[in-house]
């Protein structure tokens, strides 16, 4: 879905696209990281509360960056520099 989503944030296709292409490419290096930290976080402590507090932290983070990466603030940062 958040794949679809990334189409909507950008006009031209072609950035759509690069974009979309980057999200799944990332997506997929840090969605192989977790399994790794959550097995060594168990190792560490022996327990799945670690664990846990890692979900709750992923998803802080995942709601910041929510709020911060909405469409409307793309334009100033798309815009080419002016020579003056």
């Amino acid at each position: 879905m958040s794949l679809i989503v990334a189409l909507e944030h950008l006009p031209d296709p072609a950035e759509a696209g690069a974009l979309s292409a980057m999200m799944q490419g990332g997506g997929f290096l840090l969605a192989s990281l977790p399994p790794f930290l959550l097995a060594r976080l168990h190792d560490w402590s022996g327990g799945f509360a670690t664990g846990w507090l890692l979900h709750l932290a992923a998803v802080l983070v995942v709601a910041v960056l929510v709020t911060r990466l909405s469409p409307a603030s793309y334009g100033p940062a798309l815009q080419s520099p002016t020579r003056g």
